[in-house]
C-alpha cells in the first residue's frame, strides 16, 4: 500500500481532535486531583492512544496485514507493550512522585494490564477502521488512474489511425485543384486540414493554450457556415484568453452536441455559444432550439457521457456541470475551476 501522505488541513483536524478530548477528559475525569496533575496525566494517556493509533494505522496494519497472522500480532503485542509500560510509569512513578493517589494505588499488576489491554483493544479496532478507509481510497485512486490510462490509450490510438502523411498530402492536393473553380470548397479544406493537424498534434493528458481552443472553435464554426450556408449561431467570448490553460478537446464536443441535436436554421432562436473566462475559472454555456423533427444521427461511441467521465478523470472535483432538458430547448453548462498549468499532468494540477 502507497505510505500515507497528509496535507495541512489533516494534521489541524488530528491535533484538534486529540488536544479537545484531552483538555475534556483532564477537567471532568480527575476528581481529588490537582488540574496541572490531570493535564500531565491526560497527556501522557492521550500520547499512548497517538501511538496506538498511528504505530498500527500507519505501519503494523499496512506492512503487516498480508504478511500473516503470526507476523501482525507480534507488531500488535510490542505497540501494546509500549503502552502498557507508559501507563505502569504515570500511575506507578510519576503520581506518587507528584504526591497524587490514583485508583491503581495499591492494586496488582495484572488490574493495570487488563485495562490497558483493553484500552488498546477499543483503539486498535478505530486504527483498523482507518486502515481499511484509507486502503478503499487507495483503490479508488489507482481504479481512477487506470482508467485514465485507458482513456489516453484509448485516444492515442484513435488518433494513430490518422496521423499518416497520405491525408495531409490529399487535402492538398484537393485544396490546388478546388481552389480555382470554387474558393468556399477551398476555404472548407483548409479550414479542416488545420482543424485535423491541430488535433492530432495535442495530447489527451497535456493542457493547451486556451486560445487555441477558442482558435478550433471559430475554424469550426467557420466550416459549419461553408457547408450550410443557412446556419445561424451566435458565439461570444469574454475575458481574456492569453496564457490560460485547458484541457485540450474538452468544450467543442458540447458545442458539437447542439449542431447535432439542434435547429441550425432558426432565426429567432439561433445556437448560442458563450465562453467566460476570469482569473479562477472558464465557464462556457451552450443553447439551442431542438430540432421539430429529430433526425436519428448515428453515435460515434462519443457522448456527453464520454465527455464528463473525460472530464472527471482530468480535472477531478475541480469541475461542474449542469443541463436543462426542456420541452423546446436544451441548455449546458460547463464550469472549470482551475486554471491547468502548461506541462502539468492534470491530476496534480488542483
Amino acid at each position: 500500500m502507497k505510505r500515507f501522505q497528509v496535507n495541512k488541513k489533516v494534521i489541524f483536524k488530528h491535533l484538534t481532535a486529540w488536544i479537545g478530548i484531552t483538555l475534556i477528559n483532564a477537567i471532568i475525569g480527575y476528581e481529588g486531583v490537582k488540574l496541572s496533575t490531570a493535564v500531565i496525566v491526560e497527556i501522557l494517556g492521550m500520547l499512548g492512544f497517538m501511538f496506538i493509533y498511528y504505530t498500527e494505522s500507519l505501519l503494523i496494519f499496512p506492512k503487516l496485514y498480508e504478511k500473516g497472522i503470526l507476523k501482525m500480532g507480534l507488531g500488535l503485542l510490542g505497540v501494546l507493550a509500549i503502552y502498557t509500560s507508559l501507563l505502569y510509569f504515570t500511575f506507578y512513578h510519576l503520581l506518587p512522585y507528584l504526591g497524587e493517589k490514583y485508583f491503581y494505588d495499591g492494586a496488582p499488576i495484572y488490574v493495570l494490564i487488563l485495562n490497558s489491554s483493553f484500552l488498546f483493544f477499543l483503539t486498535s479496532i478505530v486504527a483498523y477502521g482507518a486502515y481499511l478507509n484509507r486502503k478503499a481510497k487507495r483503490a479508488i485512486e489507482i481504479q481512477t488512474a487506470r482508467e485514465k490510462a485507458l482513456l489516453i490509450k484509448q485516444l492515442g490510438f484513435l488518433k494513430n489511425q490518422f496521423n499518416s502523411h497520405i491525408i495531409f498530402n490529399f487535402l492538398n492536393y484537393c485544396y490546388s485543384h478546388i481552389h480555382k473553380n470554387s474558393k468556399s470548397g477551398a476555404e472548407a479544406i483548409e479550414l479542416f486540414s488545420q482543424m485535423l493537424a491541430y488535433t492530432l498534434e495535442s495530447n489527451p493528458d497535456t493542457p493547451v493554450l486556451l486560445e487555441s481552443e477558442i482558435d478550433y472553435i471559430s475554424s469550426y464554426l467557420k466550416l459549419q457556415k461553408i457547408l450550410h450556408n443557412d446556419i445561424q449561431v451566435n458565439f461570444k467570448v469574454e475575458g481574456n484568453v492569453k496564457n490560460r490553460f485547458i484541457a485540450p478537446q474538452i468544450l467543442i464536443n458540447f458545442i458539437e452536441n447542439a449542431f447535432k441535436h439542434g435547429d441550425t436554421k432558426s432565426l429567432d432562436f439561433p445556437i448560442t455559444i458563450e465562453v467566460f473566462i476570469d482569473e479562477n475559472q472558464i465557464k462556457l454555456n451552450v443553447s439551442n432550439k431542438k430540432k421539430e423533427r429529430p433526425i436519428k444521427i448515428e453515435s460515434t461511441g462519443v457522448g456527453i457521457m464520454n465527455v464528463l467521465q473525460q472530464l472527471k478523470l482530468l480535472y477531478d472535483d475541480k469541475f461542474q456541470y449542469d443541463y436543462r432538458n426542456e420541452k423546446d430547448f436544451y441548455t449546458c453548462n460547463l464550469l472549470l475551476l482551475n486554471n491547468i498549468r502548461p506541462y502539468d499532468k492534470m491530476h496534480n494540477s488542483r
